[in-house]
C-alpha cells in the first residue's frame, strides 16, 4: 500500500508501459510496411520505369559522369555493381570483360565500385589486374548503392536506350546467363 499512498499505482505503471510498447510497434510495422511497398523514403527502382539518374567520378580521371550523359551515346547499358572484395565479383569480371569488348559499340558496360565499402586503391588495382576495357565509377558517399537500392554484390543493372530499367539481376552471373544479358540488352528487351 505504500505506492497507492504517494499517488503511483504499480497496475497503472504497467499499462502505461505496454501501451507504450504497442504503440511503437504498430508505428515500427507501419514504416516497415511503407518501405515494403515502395512509399517509404525511396522505392527500388523497378524494371519498365526510368533509371535513376547519377553523377559519380570516374576511377581514371575523376571525371563526372552521369547516366544521362551515357544514354545520350543512344547504346543500351549494362551497369554492375561491385566491390574489390567480392568473391563473386572477382569470379564473374572475366566473362564480363570479355562479352564488353564483343559487344563493344553496340551495348556500354559500366563498372560501379561501392567505394562506400571499397578504397579507390583498392578498385584502381583491380581494374588493373582484370583489365576492364569499361568505364569504372566510383560511389564513395553510396548515391548509387541507395538510389538503385543495391541489396549484395554483384548486382547488374540493364537499361535500355530509353533509360528506362530493363532488367536487374541480383547476385553473380554465370557466362550463359551473362551472354543472355548482353544478347537480351543488344536487342533492346
Amino acid at each position: 500500500m505504500p505506492y497507492r499512498l504517494r499517488g503511483k499505482d504499480p497496475y497503472r505503471a504497467a499499462e502505461r508501459r505496454d501501451r507504450r510498447w504497442w504503440r511503437r510497434a504498430w508505428a515500427g510495422l507501419a514504416l516497415s510496411l511503407a518501405m515494403l511497398t515502395g512509399c517509404g523514403p525511396q522505392a527500388a527502382p523497378v524494371p519498365g520505369h526510368q533509371a535513376p539518374d547519377f553523377e559519380l567520378p570516374a576511377a581514371a580521371d575523376n571525371r563526372t559522369v552521369s547516366l544521362s550523359a551515357l544514354l545520350a551515346e543512344g547504346k543500351p547499358l549494362v551497369l554492375n555493381a561491385w566491390a574489390s572484395w567480392c568473391g563473386p565479383c572477382k569470379a564473374e569480371t572475366p566473362a564480363l570483360a570479355g562479352l564488353a569488348r564483343q559487344y563493344e559499340g553496340r551495348v556500354t558496360v559500366v563498372g560501379i565500385n561501392m567505394t562506400a565499402t571499397d578504397s579507390r586503391a583498392d578498385a584502381l588495382a583491380f581494374m588493373r589486374s582484370y583489365h576492364l576495357p569499361y568505364l569504372v565509377l566510383l560511389d564513395p558517399k553510396a548515391a548509387f548503392y541507395n538510389s538503385y537500392q543495391v541489396s549484395g554484390l554483384p548486382t547488374t543493372f540493364v537499361v535500355g536506350r530509353d533509360g528506362r530499367l530493363l532488367h536487374v539481376y541480383r547476385g553473380p552471373l554465370t557466362v550463359t546467363e551473362m551472354r543472355a544479358v548482353f544478347a537480351s540488352a543488344a536487342r533492346g528487351a
